[in-house]
């Protein structure tokens, strides 16, 4: 009963899911110009998806770089906040110990595929679990590795006890205001989050 509340509470929030995928940004942008008065944000889960700009088959790295141009002009000609999710480059510097990312700490360098989305964006907002301690500093793979165990053993027993996560959320860029890390408690079952010192 509770779920099926929840679901009906969600259908009268004033969210709008394209009922079909566009095959392009184009047609996206169009359609967000169409109907712009029906709504005041916009969030793209996630960029990585979109793989045609105008229709026309481009690599990965043009396709991206044209998409963050253009959201980032859409967004100023539009006056709306558009919320762009993106993956990591898992061939990136961070990742050359080859420790899995949820324990790395990430920067904008490590944004996947173009330089152009740490370019547009105002903000940079970049979220990770527990990182690996300091004390990985100077030591070998097989050490890192251990540690990397180690942490995982931990997340998974406190997974385990409370399904509860700490998470950090790195403003890494931010044209209006200050960088910062900021810490959070996720509570996975419920999709709670509830921020700490």
């Amino acid at each position: 009963e509770k779920y099926k509340d929840a679901v009906e509470q969600i259908k009268q929030l004033p969210i709008i899911v394209p009922n079909k995928r566009p095959s392009n940004f184009m047609e996206m942008r169009e359609q967000m110009i169409k109907h712009q008065d029906e709504y005041d944000f916009v969030m793209f889960d996630h960029i990585g998806l979109i793989t045609s700009f105008d229709g026309r088959n481009g690599d990965e790295y043009e396709t991206i770089t044209k998409v963050s141009n253009s959201i980032k002009q859409l967004a100023l000609d539009l006056k709306k906040p558009m919320l762009v999710l993106s993956q990591f480059n898992r061939n990136s510097s961070s990742m050359a110990l080859g420790i899995d990312d949820k324990y790395v700490e990430l920067f904008m360098r490590d944004l996947r595929s173009s330089g152009a989305l740490e370019q547009d964006a105002d903000k940079v907002i970049i979220l990770y679990r527990k990182p690996i301690p300091q004390e990985t500093k100077g030591k070998g793979k097989d050490q890192v590795q251990e540690l990397k165990n180690q942490t995982e053993r931990e997340s998974r027993l406190e997974e385990e006890e409370n399904g509860l996560f700490r998470i950090i959320a790195k403003i890494d860029k931010n044209r209006t205001g200050a960088t910062k890390k900021l810490h959070y408690l996720f509570n996975q079952s419920r999709g709670i989050w509830t921020e700490i010192e």
